[in-house]
């Protein structure tokens, strides 16, 4: 403003200086007036790239804006499985794909850089109140729960990773899908048509399988950012308590340096610190007597090593052996195949039948061959067969199947 417009700015009301604000808006091309039709009155319109600057400027400005990540990956996502489901608009997916693709990629480097930015700032801090409020009201408020968390979990780029890349390189690899994209993009831009059909469908070919190449190798490339993205966020973590510890046990006043120097010069056992002390202070130790002067801290006892001898057996290995041999032979003996099914045979004696609650069930050893005379039924030399029913019965200490022995018709 020149030295006019100032005297005019303080001669006049608020109302003249908002005009004169709209005035070098429009003479600077910021803004466009226009006169209404019908009611005569001025109505202020902002041009598009106006707009644009004031939306980054903005941006800048405002330490708080929200920065959504799942919009970029799974739109993405959302547009190429449609597209690829319902087989058309593959150029309006390809590009789609790619804006959001550059958009995310350049959001990840955003983050990466105001997590460096915030471990930076932590070193202009020396209040424990300042530490505190910007990490958790300003990184985890703004950062930590709006961007890190999220793209950690429900808004994770590996989660649609896969998915994205399977279409993506299909598409690149089929030139069915390339010629159908061509296609669709000649009837379509007629506007955009320069020379013949040929040439623009091999230059939008090339250009969509351009935009595809770089958005794979954005996608395989990302892991590696994240990586770093994880690195970045756990070394401000730990730094932000390491310095919070630092400023907790460190006192910086002259009577915390002070009691800093007394630990030191009371930890001194060779006395080199002391000397050098009581020649410029002329400092002396005091010592006094108390109830815990003649006490004596309890050593610990060290166990001293020694050679260990190796314990004789009292049990001859060979005879447990042998004795277990024997005990397996007396089993195989007492319960063989044989003896069970003459058992089964001895319990029907010359009947034709006999009811499973009539077989005596007294020890271990009839438990056992009832129950194995049962299983052993189906037995081609067996002389019996077993018809089992519905039930159990009870035997004093030992539960059978309800079941009817019979003597085969043959024999």
């Amino acid at each position: 403003m020149d030295e006019s417009e100032e005297v005019e700015i303080k001669e006049r009301s608020s109302s003249a200086y908002a005009h004169l604000v709209l005035r070098k808006l429009k003479d600077t091309g910021w803004i466009e007036m226009e006169m209404g039709v019908d009611d005569f009155q001025e109505y202020v319109s902002i041009p598009d790239y106006s707009f644009k600057i004031v939306e980054v400027l903005h941006e800048i400005i405002s330490e708080n804006a929200d920065t959504e990540y799942n919009r970029y990956v799974y739109s993405t996502y959302s547009v190429l499985r449609m597209s690829n489901e319902e087989g058309q608009d593959y150029k309006t997916a390809i590009d789609s794909a790619f804006d959001q693709t550059r958009a995310l990629f350049d959001k990840l480097k955003m983050l990466y850089n105001n997590i460096r930015r915030y471990h930076r700032q932590l070193a202009d801090h020396h209040e424990m109140n300042q530490i505190l409020t910007e990490h958790f009201d300003d990184f985890k408020e703004n950062m930590a729960d709006k961007i890190y968390y999220p793209i950690k979990t429900f808004d994770s780029v590996h989660r649609f990773k896969t998915p994205i890349l399977t279409i993506l390189k299909e598409w690149l690899y089929s030139d069915e899908i390339m010629e159908a994209m061509s296609e669709e993009s000649w009837l379509r831009e007629s506007r955009k048509r320069s020379g013949t059909e040929e040439k623009f469908k091999a230059e939008t070919v090339d250009e969509a399988k351009e935009k595809l190449v770089k958005v794979i190798d954005i996608y395989e490339s990302m892991d590696q950012l994240l990586k770093e993205i994880d690195k970045k966020n756990t070394e401000y973590t730990k730094a932000t308590f390491d310095r919070m510890d630092f400023l907790l046990n460190t006192d910086r006043s002259v009577k915390g340096k002070v009691r800093e120097l007394i630990k030191i010069l009371a930890s001194d056992e060779t006395g080199k610190w002391n000397s050098k002390v009581n020649a410029a202070l002329d400092i002396s130790p005091q010592a006094i007597v108390d109830e815990a002067s003649l006490y004596a801290a309890r050593k610990a006892r060290v166990r001293k090593d020694v050679k260990r001898e190796k314990v004789k057996g009292i049990v001859d290995k060979k005879n447990v052996l042998c004795e277990a041999a024997l005990f397996k032979e007396s089993v195989h003996e007492a319960f063989s195949k044989k003896k069970v099914h003459q058992y089964m045979m001895d319990l029907l004696d010359e009947e034709e039948e006999i009811e499973a609650d009539l077989i005596p069930v007294e020890d271990d050893r009839q438990y056992i061959k009832t129950l194995l005379g049962v299983l052993d039924s189906d037995d081609k030399k067996a002389q019996y067969g077993v018809d089992f029913k519905d039930g159990e019965i009870n035997k004093e200490r030992y539960k059978i199947p309800d079941f009817t022995v019979k003597r085969k018709a043959d024999q």
